[in-house]
């Protein structure tokens, strides 16, 4: 987008899109043209985005995979095949 002087942060994201259900709002930041950067600050409920400038770049990382510590149904699916067989395998061995 276009430099704009009267854009803010958010006019910019705004105008290239929004913000997508997987973007890490809290996260963002800005890297002007002389390199440096300023990332977004929030206090209590409020959010404080750094101050766009010709140049600037924003930066909106994407936020990582929510993973539930449990199974999946392939690797379910897979350990129980594998305990089935294994107890076929023991009783097999007593019964002999």
């Amino acid at each position: 987008v276009r430099y704009d002087r009267t854009f803010s942060f958010r006019d910019y994201i705004d105008n290239s899109g929004g913000f997508s259900p997987t973007s890490y709002k809290r996260k963002s930041y800005v890297v002007y043209a002389n390199g440096t950067s300023k990332s977004t600050k929030r206090f209590l409920f409020f959010r404080s985005y750094p101050e766009i400038t010709p140049g600037s770049k924003i930066y909106v990382p994407v936020k990582p995979e929510k993973t539930s510590g449990g199974m999946t149904l392939g690797e379910g699916i897979a350990l129980t095949s594998s305990l089935i067989t294994l107890t076929a395998l023991v009783v097999n061995l007593i019964r002999k």
